[in-house]
C-alpha cells in the first residue's frame, strides 16, 4: 500500500498499530515495552490515562461496572458532554461494544427491517457506523479499535466550548525527504534497525498528547 500524495510507501501495520496503541493507552509511568526499556519511562500518557479526575475530568464522567450497554447510558454520557460544551463529539469503541450497539439496533421491538428477495433469500447483521446525539441531533462517529479494552467505551469531543482543539498530538521528529518530496515531510515516524533481542527492544518517544476537554471513558 502507497501514500500517494508523499510518494513513498506507509510504514508497516505493525508501526501504525503500535501508535494507535500509544494514543489510547500510552502510560508515562510504564517502564516496560512499549513504553519502556525496563530501566526509563519513555512514554506519554494516551487518551485513557488521561482520563482521570486527578487530571480535570468530573467524577459523574469516569463511570464503571455500568453493566450491559443500553441507549440511555450514551444518552447521558452524550449529554454530560455537551452541558460542558464539547462540541464534535465522538465515542471511540471496543469490538465488544460495537457488537453490543448492533444487538441494540436489532433487539425485539426495533424498527430496523429486513428486506427479503423474491426467493425468501435475507442478509443478516448490520454495521453501526454512528449515533444521533440526542440532544444536537448530530450524528456521533463510532470510532472501532482494537487497543481499547474490551467492555470499554470513551466518549470525546474534538473541540472545547471555544472552538480550539480539545486534544493535542505533539509530534517530535520530522524527517525530510529531498530525493522523493522536496516540499513534503513525514511527521512521527523514524527509521530505526530492529532490535537485535527481544530483550533489547529500541524504544523512542515520537509525541505526546495533552487532552483539554471533558472526554470520559466507562
Amino acid at each position: 500500500m502507497e501514500t500517494r500524495r508523499l510518494g513513498i510507501k506507509r510504514p508497516s501495520d505493525r508501526t501504525l498499530g503500535n501508535e494507535e496503541n500509544a494514543l489510547w493507552n500510552g502510560s508515562s509511568t510504564s517502564l516496560l515495552p512499549p513504553w519502556g526499556d525496563f530501566t526509563n519511562a519513555l512514554g506519554f500518557d494516551g487518551i485513557i490515562n488521561l482520563i482521570a479526575t486527578a487530571n480535570g475530568t468530573p467524577a459523574d464522567q469516569i463511570q464503571t461496572s455500568v453493566g450491559p450497554l443500553t441507549l440511555s447510558h450514551v444518552d447521558n454520557q452524550l449529554v454530560r458532554i455537551t452541558e460542558r460544551g464539547g462540541q464534535d463529539q465522538w465515542i471511540g469503541a471496543s469490538a465488544q461494544e460495537i457488537v453490543s450497539f448492533v444487538h441494540l439496533a436489532e433487539a425485539a421491538g426495533s424498527i430496523i427491517r429486513l428486506q427479503a428477495s423474491m426467493d425468501g433469500g435475507a442478509v443478516l447483521g448490520l454495521r453501526v457506523t454512528g449515533y444521533v446525539h440526542p440532544v444536537t441531533g448530530q450524528v456521533v462517529p463510532i470510532m472501532y479499535s482494537r487497543f481499547i479494552e474490551p467492555g470499554t467505551l470513551v466518549f470525546g469531543s474534538d473541540r472545547l466550548p471555544d472552538g480550539t482543539p480539545a486534544l493535542d498530538v505533539n509530534v517530535l521528529p520530522q524527517v525530510e525527504l529531498p530525493a522523493l518530496e522536496p516540499n513534503e515531510s513525514i511527521q512521527g515516524y523514524v527509521a530505526r534497525e530492529l532490535a537485535v533481542t527481544t530483550s533489547a527492544i529500541d524504544v523512542h518517544p515520537f509525541a505526546q498528547v495533552r487532552a483539554h476537554s471533558p472526554v470520559m471513558v466507562n
